[in-house]
């Protein structure tokens, strides 16, 4: 029997938008769609496993999916549209934060086929490589004193910085955003 995954996502009672959790971005990580529970009911309903139509697919926030509409592909960080279960293939990202920040974003974004590191790549390579393939990703208004040396050495070797939020909208939008457009928000101690 094939195995397959399915990722079922309900809104809240009285709003009509999926809430934005943990396992959504797991699951969109893996390159699902989130569907209503009706496309499950349906399938049940008829026996059969359904193509699911657009009814059945749960509504993301505002902007999820319209942000970046329209925008050309260009290169690697820019916007390009990577293979759906590889969206972040092309980068090796650094977590920076809380160790709970730490396990679950770079979780979530291994699952979207990123290399996960707990340093910065050795600088044997070229500082243009590591530039290029490496991200430095920071928990939301993290502490300064936590991450401040860390960003710091990223800095000075060329390597990207941006928020948690980066991840959030590649995934919500299934496209890789320009990191440049989500810095780094720190809590000053």
């Amino acid at each position: 029997a094939e195995e397959k995954l399915v990722l079922l996502a309900n809104a809240p009672a009285g709003r009509e938008v999926v809430k934005t959790t943990m396992k959504l971005f797991y699951g969109m990580a893996f390159g699902q769609r989130p569907l209503r529970p009706c496309w499950l009911d349906d399938c049940i309903k008829q026996q059969l496993w359904l193509e699911p139509s657009t009814t059945h697919l749960a509504r993301l926030p505002p902007g999820a999916t319209k942000a970046h509409r329209g925008r050309r592909p260009a290169a690697r960080g820019a916007c390009a549209a990577a293979p759906r279960a590889q969206l972040l293939a092309a980068y090796v990202v650094v977590p920076l934060g809380t160790n709970d920040f730490r396990s679950k974003w770079g979780g979530v974004a291994r699952a979207a086929g990123a290399e996960v590191r707990l340093d910065l790549p050795s600088q044997h390579h070229s500082a243009r490589e590591a530039s290029e393939h490496c991200l430095v990703l920071v928990e939301k208004d993290a502490e300064e004193a936590l991450v401040i040396g860390p960003l710091d050495r990223a800095k000075e070797r060329g390597v990207l910085a941006a928020s948690q939020d980066w991840v959030k909208h590649c995934l919500l939008q299934q496209l890789v955003l320009p990191p440049q457009e989500f810095p780094p928000k720190l809590k000053h101690s």
